[in-house]
């Protein structure tokens, strides 16, 4: 199990959470954008999009990945995360409906 950085923080129920307005978001935002970054996953790598109504009525969706997508979606939108937790496999950063739908964040549209 590959060790992670703590930021002063313990384990919730397996994982670090983080919100958006703690003192130390950017610096664990940069921290999973450089773990994640070209990082092609093993070979049960995932990524999970939950874009579900009851959850977009409340402003948020969420996005779970155990590899470089979670790099992707820091640098294309980091201002739309309202929060994340993480453990040591993989990372989930819930966003505001606001700031960006999963269609246009994650696609790369090839001509």
């Amino acid at each position: 199990m590959p060790k992670i950085k703590m930021f002063n923080r313990k384990f919730e129920g397996g994982w670090i959470n983080v919100d958006h307005a703690d003192e130390d978001f950017p610096e664990v935002l940069e921290y999973l954008k450089n773990r994640y970054h070209h990082n092609g996953g093993d070979s049960e790598a995932e990524t999970i999009i939950n874009f579900a109504k009851p959850d977009t009525k409340l402003g948020y969706w969420s996005f779970y990945s155990t590899h470089s997508p979670i790099s992707r979606m820091i640098k294309r939108c980091p201002k739309g995360i309202l929060k994340l937790r993480y453990n040591s496999s993989g990372a989930e950063l819930i966003m505001s409906v606001k700031d960006g739908r999963p269609e246009e964040l994650i696609a790369k549209i090839h001509k």
